[in-house]
């Protein structure tokens, strides 16, 4: 069965895009995993439409695998996964 979600944060300032560094990238993957139970399985910095974002996969301990995309856009912050 496939799934697909998509969620976001819209903030006030005019961007937070300089938001978008490795720490805070790891910290995101970090806590998704945790808190699902998982491992993670790949991760990799990508560009979207020029945009900084991350794509993780892990495995949950239900068995489950999630890929998951996080962005920085201008005052908004993304993410979906599948």
């Amino acid at each position: 069965m496939n799934e697909y979600l998509v969620s976001w944060t819209e903030y006030p300032q005019d961007s937070i895009e300089p938001r978008a560094t490795e720490e805070r990238f790891n910290r995101i993957r970090d806590g998704l995993v945790g808190f699902k139970g998982g491992t993670a399985l790949s991760d990799s910095a990508v560009l979207q439409s020029a945009h900084p974002a991350r794509e993780v996969t892990f495995a949950t301990s239900e068995g489950a695998v999630v890929r998951v995309r996080f962005y920085f856009v201008k005052n908004r912050y993304l993410s979906g996964d599948g």
